[in-house]
């Protein structure tokens, strides 16, 4: 599955119930208080479901889903995994 900043955020805007001012791939997702705890569980259920990965505990740092950019990063590391794992 391809991952790119705008399904990223259209996954985000989602979780958020549309309630999100500008997001950018850079934004700080977790010191701007967009993200609170239950919406990153929220998000990496989202994640996990449409890129068909699987996220262990471990992934579930702040500079993981600090941003869009860091949450691409995250989903392109895993998917490889993913692939030979259905192999």
């Amino acid at each position: 599955m391809t991952v790119n900043f705008e399904i990223l955020r259209r996954i985000l805007l989602e979780v958020l119930e549309g309630q999100a001012g500008e997001l950018r791939p850079d934004s700080d997702l977790l010191g701007e208080g967009i993200l609170d705890s239950l919406q990153v569980l929220e998000l990496a259920g989202a994640l996990e479901e449409r890129f068909e990965i699987r996220l262990d505990p471990y992934d579930f740092t702040p500079e993981n889903f600090r941003s869009l950019r860091s949450l691409m990063a995250l989903i392109l590391k895993k998917q490889p995994r993913a692939r030979k794992a259905a192999m």
